[in-house]
């Protein structure tokens, strides 16, 4: 995993490069964009402050070569 912070500042961002098999949980509404070769889960995670999150993850089969 790479992780490149693109602007930063009340609207920051950050770039995520992941490899094959690796995964990222994102806040939830924070990620505004996502290359075509990703998978995109997006699951709920309750905890004391009912956090939710997105789960991304790049799979073998949607590497670009």
């Amino acid at each position: 995993m790479d992780v490149k912070i693109d602007s930063e500042g009340a609207f920051g961002s950050a770039i995520v490069t992941l490899e094959a098999g690796e995964k990222f949980v994102s806040e939830a509404g924070a990620m505004h964009r996502a290359s075509p070769n990703m998978d995109i889960n997006v699951e709920s995670r309750r905890k004391k402050m009912k956090v939710y999150g997105v789960h991304l993850s790049l799979s073998e089969s949607n590497v670009c070569r």
